[in-house]
């Protein structure tokens, strides 16, 4: 499968560079990705079923910061 991240922006630059998941059901979902430095990070649009059907209990979010390493 082949995802077209959209882009996405913050109102001010990011201290880290991190993942966003969306977490339902004990499923994780990469939802965002940011760059240190950067306003403007990347968002994928699909939402899998298991988050837009869960009813009983509200996604939330979980945040992992993560290194990026130089050529």
């Amino acid at each position: 499968m082949l995802l077209a991240p959209c882009a996405c922006a913050s109102d001010r630059a990011q201290h880290e560079t991190k993942l966003v998941f969306q977490v339902a059901d004990g499923q994780h979902f990469l939802w965002q990705i940011w760059t240190q430095g950067y306003d403007e990070g990347r968002e994928l649009p699909i939402k899998p079923p298991t988050i837009q059907e869960a009813s009983l209990a509200s996604p939330h979010t979980v945040v992992v910061a993560a290194t990026v390493g130089k050529a």
